[in-house]
């Protein structure tokens, strides 16, 4: 677990955040004492509880900025989620706009998969790294030496 969410400070960069690390912030900037159980996990299996409140900081949030950033380098410098300017409003309400890269469906399916919103239902790291994308860019490169 990330100290800066038990001690309240905002984890990552704005604008590549995971939108329940969102959450976080928020919640933890008009709540200065943090409940130790509940910033654990409080026992449960969900990294949300039913009040939208995280409970613990997840490799899935790691998965989630790693689809920002693959994003931005086959785009050469685009972000799924616009401008630095709306991208905070647009990651809370999964507004994502993955189109420049709908010509590569492979591209398109992991970047997605990586990208949704509910962490339960987003890829995990294992899922990424077996992707089919993975496996076209092996093949070009074989063929290319």
């Amino acid at each position: 677990m990330l100290v800066c969410s038990i001690i309240g400070l905002s984890c990552g960069t704005i604008g590549w955040q995971a939108p329940e690390a969102l959450t976080l912030s928020k919640y933890l900037s008009g709540k200065k004492e943090v409940d130790q159980k509940n910033s654990r996990g409080g026992g449960g299996s969900s990294s949300e509880a039913r009040d939208g409140i995280p409970r613990r900081v997840s490799r899935k949030m790691d998965v989630w900025s790693l689809g920002c950033v693959l994003y931005y380098m086959l785009t050469g410098g685009r972000h799924p989620f616009g401008e630095p300017y709306e991208r905070e409003l647009r990651i809370r309400n999964s507004d994502i706009d993955i189109d420049a890269i709908s010509a590569y469906p492979e591209a398109a399916h992991l970047i997605s998969g990586m990208l949704h919103q509910d962490p339960e239902q987003r890829l995990s790291s294992e899922e990424v790294l077996s992707h089919p994308l993975f496996w076209y860019l092996i093949t070009l490169t074989e063929r290319i030496e």
